[in-house]
């Protein structure tokens, strides 16, 4: 029963997102506009969802106790909630939507399907990290299993070493962006960056610059919004920073620790680093930190990446 219900929420997802199959294909444009298409077997997307319902039900009435019934039954609501709301899926709707399914699936009791799932969801959104916030693609990298191959089974030694080389790959390339996000010359305590007063004079808190009549005025409060915007990117940026250096460090020393580890996986982490990481003495620390993980499971020794240019 278990099989069942894995293969049947991994389909459900399939509609839910509309692209995961494709995305993992890699041949297809990110999904714009996605309609409620039919899907195989003369069914809507509120066609499956219902499907879907009665699978969790029925699975739940049999085997599990009324906790896990009410736990799983709150969780399809909130999932149909979110689904209903968002038939037609931008790029960004659909990997926020699959990131929330993904972290739904792994909170709950699914058996086998808690950890193989969530994984398989994740990969699917990989191609499309590139046309997401950020903070979005940093999420998704943080949720993908270091534990996992790309089908959210375990490691074996053909597979380890590709999904090692991917996993990496993303990770590094989403820090690139994290870096790419923040002004080196923006302080927090610059005073060219303070706002004084954010109020206009004879209007209510809360006036958006367009809602005021006099230009000098309604200029003057257009700089100040912009100003705000810029000082909150600025100050949210490096806290995603310091938010996702420490889990990129530890996800690196992971994924090392996973056998076999061959040499050429370490040029290859090294050429990655030079591409993606522009300062040199973390592109060091993150070298040392990945072959002190590899250690004795690697046969040959390569030299860290130093100072070589990008």
């Amino acid at each position: 029963m278990s099989r069942i219900v894995s293969n049947n929420l991994f389909a459900w997802l399939l509609v839910l997102t509309g692209m995961i199959a494709r995305a993992q294909g890699g041949d297809n444009p990110p999904p714009q506009n996605v309609k409620e298409e039919m899907i195989p077997g003369g069914d809507t997307l509120s066609d499956s969802l219902q499907q879907m319902q009665r699978v969790w039900q029925e699975y739940h009435i049999e085997s599990a106790s009324p906790d896990q019934k009410l736990n799983v039954i709150r969780a399809t609501r909130q999932l149909h909630t979110k689904a209903a709301a968002n038939v037609r899926l931008s790029t960004e709707q659909f990997v926020r939507t699959c990131y929330m399914c993904a972290s739904r699936i792994a909170s709950e009791d699914f058996g086998t399907a808690r950890s193989e799932l969530p994984q398989r969801i994740l990969i699917g959104c990989l191609p499309y990290l590139e046309a997401v916030p950020t903070k979005l693609a940093v999420n998704v990298n943080c949720a993908m299993s270091s534990y996992y191959d790309s089908n959210g089974k375990p490691f074996t030694e053909k597979t380890v070493s590709a999904y090692r080389n991917m996993y990496v790959r993303y990770h590094l390339r989403a820090w690139e962006r994290v870096e790419s996000d923040i002004d080196p010359t923006w302080r927090v305590d610059d005073p060219a960056n303070r706002i004084t007063h954010v109020s206009p004079p004879g209007y209510p808190p809360g006036t958006r610059p367009e809602e005021i009549k006099e230009p000098e005025l309604r200029a003057e409060y257009e700089a100040i919004a912009k100003k705000s915007e810029r000082n909150s990117q600025q100050w949210l940026a490096r806290r995603l920073k310091e938010f996702y250096l420490r889990r990129l460090k530890k996800r690196v020393a992971e994924i090392y620790r996973k056998e076999p580890v061959a040499a050429e996986d370490l040029d290859l982490l090294k050429a990655c680093l030079r591409i993606h990481v522009s300062d040199e003495k973390l592109r060091n620390e993150l070298f040392e930190i990945a072959q002190s993980a590899a250690k004795g499971k690697v046969g040959a020794q390569t030299k860290p990446p130093g100072g070589e240019k990008r």
